[in-house]
């Protein structure tokens, strides 16, 4: 993906020519921005246009799409909530933060009164909790990123091992007879792989605290909850792996640390947070990879990362946006976005056409839906707290959790109070 950066950026310069003709009326036009998807961005293009013709044909209502880099996307979302420039309709995510941002002036727009004609009742249901927060409809999901847990089948035929960890005993108790060890000593290859070391994304540690019952704020935002136990036992449990159990290479503490390469090169065996699709795993391997639902800790939870298509405050015309979402909700145009974006759909049409349901890897992912936790908060903060950065919360108290062997009562107390503050400063 990154590697079309420049080609999205020239094509964004090039304005909406790749989907509108010259001389077009913008009376019945409407804009969308969207990401890139895939690795082949004239695919993309391609397809989005054959959605937009056919849209026209209908409606006679023209839709401009500009795709835009995932790079600048969280930025560029969030200037969109306080009062920047944006599209009439959007290819968003964090509708719940994104709309406290906004505080009902921008952002995100609530659709309650068009909920009927947004066909929620063709969603599995657990998709939906990306477009509904505090009794608000903010559009239509239409891609899942949830995350299975991933496993390599030949060592596990290697170890003699003939199924898939169900609990975080088991993750222990495999990780130990899966990780091998050279000559010196050091861990050849770890039975358990985090995705990222001290350069982390909060998607590691929102995972291990989710699973062991945690919560990063009370359900309404306002208060952290860092500091409870359930919070402070699962980070425990996170660094026991690595200085206890000994299943983690110590190469998870070098900046350069990536887990998914290592799991590619046959360096690890279990990724308890792996990723949905398969295109990043060469075709050699894709018979040794296995998805399957995540282990069980206190709870069992599936990190979900959907997005989904919404108004934005400020639309130039309100019901051709209303109409293009509900022309997409369809389940034959939510296939076509499958294909486009290559993600798998939270349409129950789509999910069980055969171009998913023939497909082993493609079962096990949307089996993982019953279990989907949504990466949003209700907090206004939470693209503070979540950053992928030093100074946010989350990413300090996984990188202090790897690093240091201060108490880990004593890193969830400074970093509940971090993330307070953060909380506090934007309620203000």
């Amino acid at each position: 993906m990154k590697k079309k950066i420049l080609v999205v950026f020239l094509i964004v310069m090039a304005g909406a020519l790749l989907f509108a003709g010259g001389g077009q009326s913008r009376t019945n036009t409407i804009t969308m921005w969207m990401q890139t998807y895939g690795e082949d961005l004239p695919r993309q293009t391609q397809m989005m246009r054959e959605l937009t013709d056919k849209f026209e044909s209908e409606t006679g209502i023209r839709v401009e799409v500009e795709i835009n880099s995932w790079t600048d996307a969280s930025q560029r979302w969030i200037l969109v909530a306080t009062g920047g420039d944006h599209p009439d309709v959007g290819d968003m995510w964090w509708a719940w933060s994104n709309s406290q941002i906004g505080r009902g002036r921008h952002g995100p727009m609530a659709l309650n009164q068009y909920i009927d004609r947004l066909n929620h009742h063709h969603f599995i249901e657990a998709a939906l909790q990306d477009v509904i927060f505090e009794g608000n409809v903010y559009g239509i999901p239409w891609r899942i990123d949830v995350r299975p847990m991933i496993y390599r089948a030949d060592l596990f035929q290697q170890a003699g091992i003939a199924a898939p960890p169900d609990t975080w005993d088991d993750l222990v108790n495999y990780g130990r007879r899966l990780t091998t060890r050279a000559a010196d000593g050091r861990i050849d290859i770890s039975g358990i792989l985090f995705n990222y070391g001290v350069s982390s994304d909060a998607q590691d540690i929102l995972h291990w605290i989710w699973q062991g019952g945690g919560e990063v704020t009370t359900p309404d935002g306002s208060t952290a909850t860092l500091n409870t136990r359930d919070v402070i036992d699962s980070m425990q449990f996170v660094r026991d792996l690595l200085y206890v159990h000994e299943v983690v290479t110590m190469d998870v503490l070098d900046p350069s640390y990536h887990g998914a390469n290592l799991f590619i090169s046959g360096k690890g065996a279990i990724r308890p947070l792996g990723h949905s699709q398969t295109s990043d795993f060469p075709p050699e391997m894709l018979a040794n990879v296995r998805a399957t639902i995540p282990t069980m800790g206190k709870r069992r939870t599936a990190y979900s990362g959907a997005g989904y298509m919404g108004v934005l405050h400020g639309t130039r015309n309100m019901e051709a946006s209303v109409q293009w979402l509900e022309f997409l909700s369809r389940d034959e145009n939510m296939l076509h976005l499958a294909k486009m974006s290559q993600t798998f759909s939270p349409s129950r049409g789509a999910s069980s056409d055969a171009y998913f349901a023939n497909d082993e890897w493609s079962r096990q992912v949307i089996r993982c839906l019953e279990f989907a936790k949504t990466s949003q908060s209700p907090s206004a903060a939470w693209s503070q707290i979540s950053a992928r950065a030093p100074g946010s919360p989350l990413y300090d108290f996984w990188a202090d959790t790897l690093l240091n062997r201060e108490p880990i009562s004593a890193l969830a107390a400074r970093y509940n109070n971090q993330t307070q503050q953060m909380i506090d400063r934007v309620s203000n």
